[in-house]
């Protein structure tokens, strides 16, 4: 594996599947709850509203991640600011399918990196997992724990 890999970062279709049918499927259940149909506009009201805001949750704030060979990552958003030294936080979820990482740059900011296999090219979302596996050096607990 060649380092110095720099990887784009775009919204998953996975994610916006799993999305679509837990809000049909939560209209579906609501609808045939046994309350007035004012109550069951309201409640489909906050169900599509509760999954526009986990939507905006899941759109990524990183559009561009670097990997570099001696475990550094930078990342940045891609809307001509540079990037920033990033340092990964423990508890990363790396499977074959979706990979969860959180960050941490130089100003305290959080940003965590939701990846599925349609979120970058398939040949990018492996060399990630590899690095996050072998090469990715996590920061130590947070407050002395």
């Amino acid at each position: 594996m060649q380092l110095l890999i720099t990887i784009g970062l775009r919204r998953s279709r996975i994610g916006d599947g799993v999305l679509l049918l837990i809000s049909m499927l939560s209209v579906v259940t609501w609808s045939f709850w046994p309350e007035s149909i004012g109550m069951r506009l309201v409640g489909t009201i906050l169900i599509f509203a509760g999954l526009w805001l986990i939507r905006r949750q899941l759109e990524p704030v990183l559009h561009i991640i670097k990997m570099d060979g001696d475990g550094r990552v930078s990342g940045g958003s891609g809307e001509g600011d540079g990037l920033e030294v990033l340092h990964a936080l423990p508890g990363a979820i790396v499977h074959p399918w979706l990979t969860v990482v959180r960050f941490q740059d130089e100003r305290g900011r959080r940003y965590v990196v939701f990846a599925t296999i349609d979120s970058m090219s398939p040949d990018d979302f492996r060399r990630f997992r590899v690095f996050l596996r072998w090469r990715l050096k996590f920061s130590g607990p947070v407050g002395g724990a």
